[in-house]
């Protein structure tokens, strides 16, 4: 015998389903509209609002960030924020600490009988080296400031170098050609430095980066050679010979690619040689021994564990937080706005020879006769990092 279909009960059901779909969706709407609400606070706090000064030049909005009441909020989550994160690199010798503290204070009284709370040895050690400390860390961050420092003045020089050569040979030179060769190997020179301290040995296919300017053989002949880096001068020594300036004017000339090459041997010796190890590894041992001594300290001094413990772990974020700071700053070019710095040089020397036009062009005015016929055409270069194709690219 056939059981009869009861539709109205099939549609209640599908109407159950499809409301309780409903209702699920429109909670996990909420939860996403949470996360999302969640990781946009996150991302502001920690990334958007802090200037990138390792990644562009500071101009006025970035130091009005780095002087406004911000840098207060940015100092205190500085340990968890980028560009180290702090507390993640410090972790190890953090929860040893943690450890070392909690192990004093629960451990039975017979086994701290080592501890001598009557002449205070752990307490006189630990102020003894409290000193050593503090010249250890001056010395170890003054090194790295220095070496910052080093690095990107001659980084800085280099490009400050591409321009003048550019605008030196503007007053002496009429072939347009050869003051576009000049002016795109000053910029490929800057790059090749600027490759370098970023750990690219080779050129690279990206389409905004320097290998745009190669023409030809060129591009083979920097893929080929072992240091592009000194390449790129040798080409602006030929093209600068070629051009067979004024005797004063090569002297001139020669002298600022001097500059340039000693500015770049600086740039690329800070790269390639670490501040001695041992003294490194000295620095922070000291440290960790100091920071070992701390518990022992707090404990003969009959501090409660809810101080103790706060002490010791906010004294340690401070002391490795300043070391890793410093080991992360001995080399200096990854906190430093390489490309931006580029993008400069590029920007004003084809800004050079635009303005040279212009200029020509405002003294012919003024002598009221028309611009001579060597006078150079615009040669605007690119905006930003866009920069030209290459001879036979599409």
């Amino acid at each position: 015998m056939a059981v009869p279909i009861d539709h109205g009960a099939e549609e209640k059901i599908i109407i159950v389903e499809d409301f309780m779909d409903a209702k699920a969706a429109a909670a996990g709407t909420r939860k996403m509209k949470f996360k999302a609400t969640v990781s946009e606070a996150w991302a502001n706090m920690m990334y958007t609002l802090w200037p990138p000064v390792w990644k562009k030049k500071t101009l006025a909005r970035e130091w009005e960030t780095l002087r406004s009441e911000w840098r207060f909020v940015s100092s205190a989550v500085c340990y968890i924020a980028p560009p180290l994160h702090i507390l993640w690199l410090v972790k190890i010798p953090l929860l040893i600490i943690i450890a070392e503290v909690l192990g004093l204070y629960f451990a039975p009284i017979g086994v701290l009988k080592f501890i001598d709370n009557d002449q205070g040895v752990y307490t006189t050690a630990f102020g003894i080296c409290s000193f050593a400390l503090s010249l250890l860390l001056a010395s170890r961050v003054n090194n790295v400031i220095t070496r910052f420092n080093l690095g990107r003045s001659g980084f800085g020089k280099l490009g400050n170098v591409c321009v003048i050569i550019v605008q030196i040979m503007l007053t002496c030179c009429d072939d347009e050609e050869m003051l576009q060769d000049i002016a795109r190997w000053c910029v490929i020179y800057h790059n090749a430095i600027r490759k370098y301290l970023e750990g690219n040995l080779k050129l690279c296919d990206d389409p905004k980066d320097y290998n745009a300017y190669l023409h030809g053989d060129e591009i083979k002949l920097m893929h080929d050679t072992h240091k592009m880096r000194q390449m790129a001068p040798l080409k602006i020594r030929q093209l600068i010979a070629k051009a067979a300036p004024p005797l004063e004017v090569y002297i001139a000339l020669n002298s600022q690619l001097e500059m340039a090459q000693v500015g770049s041997g600086d740039c690329v010796r800070i790269y390639s040689q670490s501040l001695p190890y041992p003294f490194t590894i000295l620095t922070t041992g000291f440290i960790q021994i100091w920071l070992y001594l701390l518990p022992l300290a707090l404990k003969n001094t009959e501090l409660q564990l809810q101080v103790a413990l706060p002490a010791s772990i906010f004294t340690t974020l401070l002391l490795l937080g300043v070391d890793a700071a410093a080991v992360h700053l001995e080399n200096p070019f990854k906190y430093m706005p390489l490309q931006d710095l580029c993008d400069s040089t590029q920007r004003d020397v084809y800004r050079a020879l635009d303005e040279h036009k212009l200029l020509l062009e405002s003294a012919a005015r003024n002598a009221g006769k028309p611009p001579p016929p060597g006078a150079l055409k615009a040669a605007r270069g690119p905006k930003g990092r866009s920069i030209p194709k290459a001879k036979g690219t599409s």
